[in-house]
């Protein structure tokens, strides 16, 4: 990314944030997923971003796994959730993705979870396939699970409540739908894709204070508070721009385990002969 943008989390609730839990890390079902590419490349891996899961799958799998992130908080913090912390086959890079400066073709497979739904821009997603272009090598795979716009009947705020309350849709659910659904139409623009998350969060405490929702709900919602700027494509657009940088998809995985998996699909892509 050009420049970090803000996230702003609470120190009081980033332990609770720090908990891996599907659906917002990988479960067994995806990271099988992720494992049976992994196991298939040799040489070197790249991951996008410090997701502890990966970086242990690639590393089980004798990879030369190169993790970049642009914090050094998130990378602290993934490591603490690694089975191989500290292990020699792995290179941490503390960098902006856009100033990568691998080879060309000098990884075999990369692996993302949710990286380019937290670029602010249509143009960003578009430079970083670019560079993935460059540094995959023919065909290499190109593995994620990303965060798009769903294609999905929406529910009255209230219901959304009531179901959450009622024990009928878990945390995680209920933050998506109220993150991608409910408020979609006051903060999405569907010409760049973006999704201001800042003022998402805006709305939830304004509907907290017209009795909306209860003081222990805000709290909640609030572990996953941040300040930036997300681009969601309908999943269609996302496959097509892919594409034409050059990679094939060659599989797609959506986990029904949770509703939030309406809008979190894997894709995997090859890259193809120049």
């Amino acid at each position: 990314m050009p420049k970090l943008q803000p996230w702003v989390i609470s120190e009081a609730t980033a332990k609770e944030r720090s908990k891996r839990n599907p659906p917002t890390a990988p479960d067994k079902a995806e990271q099988e997923i992720y494992k049976k590419y992994a196991e298939t490349a040799n040489g070197n891996c790249l991951i996008l971003g410090a997701t502890p899961e990966l970086r242990d799958i690639s590393l089980e799998n004798g990879l030369k796994t190169y993790t970049v992130d642009l914090s050094r908080k998130m990378m602290d913090m993934g490591d603490k959730c690694m089975k191989h912390k500290n292990h020699p086959d792995e290179t941490k890079i503390i960098e902006n993705w856009f100033d990568m400066k691998f080879d060309n073709n000098f990884f075999n497979i990369v692996m993302a979870d949710a990286s380019f739904c937290n670029l602010s821009t249509k143009e960003e997603n578009e430079k970083l396939l670019g560079i993935l272009k460059r540094i995959i090598m023919p065909n290499g795979y190109f593995v994620l699970r990303n965060i798009f716009l769903p294609e999905i009947e929406k529910i009255p705020l209230k219901e959304v409540v009531s179901s959450y309350r009622q024990k009928k849709m878990n945390l995680f659910d209920f933050f998506a739908e109220l993150r991608i659904v409910t408020y979609l139409d006051k903060v999405y623009n569907k010409e760049t894709y973006q999704y201001d998350a800042k003022k998402n969060f805006e709305l939830i405490e304004e509907d907290y204070k017209k009795g909306i929702f209860n003081k222990e709900e805000l709290y909640k919602l609030m572990l996953f508070r941040n300040n930036i700027i997300n681009t969601f494509y309908p999943k269609k657009e996302f496959l097509k721009l892919v594409e034409s940088f050059g990679f094939k998809l060659i599989e797609s995985f959506e986990n029904n385990r949770f509703r939030f998996n309406k809008y979190l699909t894997m894709h995997i892509f090859q890259k193809l002969f120049k």
